[in-house]
């Protein structure tokens, strides 16, 4: 089993009106470097807009399939339509790491992987 997250439309969790059927939803993550369009996408984030919070996430786990390749980090899908986002405690990165969210993206995940966007769990 590994992680899977999927971005909702809910801005606020006063928005979400049932618990999760299966896994559950999280708020208040920031996201560094990007930040999410209103279908749930990443694209490129405002001037001056450091780390825009990031919609509610839905977070659940599902059973791992045969192509995907395992890492140290977390299971890699090399899907184009989504970024492996790393999640991380704080704006420091290394020991800080959480797990690997999966996002979704219209552009390849290089562009992403090169702006070091990442998920954070508070600003600093």
């Amino acid at each position: 089993m590994t992680i899977e997250t999927h971005i909702t439309t809910f801005t606020s969790p006063d928005q979400v009106t049932d618990y999760a059927e299966n896994g559950t939803y999280i708020h208040g993550l920031f996201v560094e470097g990007a930040k999410f369009d209103e279908d749930g996408s990443l694209v490129e984030s405002r001037l001056k807009e450091l780390m825009p919070s990031a919609p509610v996430i839905h977070v659940k786990s599902v059973p791992i399939k045969p192509d995907w390749e395992a890492s140290p980090v977390g299971y890699l899908r090399h899907d184009p339509g989504i970024y492996e986002c790393p999640v991380y405690t704080t704006s420091f990165r290394g020991p800080t790491f959480v797990f690997l969210a999966t996002l979704p993206t219209t552009v390849p995940s290089s562009k992403w992987v090169q702006r070091g966007v990442a998920l954070l769990l508070q600003d600093n």
